[in-house]
């Protein structure tokens, strides 16, 4: 796995998106360590809103629904 810090934001939500959920168990990926090595200065609007929506893709990250 990369150092995430030094991914662009596009080069990350790529990267995330080649991911499985099996992968993403496997790897023992953190969402709190990817949103530490993310630089909120170089997200854009649709970077945000890509990297959200992979995340939401993978039932670790997936927030609790009311």
């Amino acid at each position: 796995m990369p150092d995430l810090g030094a991914l662009t934001p596009t080069a990350l939500v790529e990267l995330l998106e080649r991911l499985t959920p099996e992968d993403v168990a496997a790897l023992d990926i953190d969402v709190d360590a990817i949103g530490r090595a993310v630089d909120p200065r170089r997200l854009g609007r649709d970077d945000l809103t890509a990297l959200l929506r992979t995340l939401g893709r993978f039932p670790e990250f997936a927030l609790p629904r009311p």
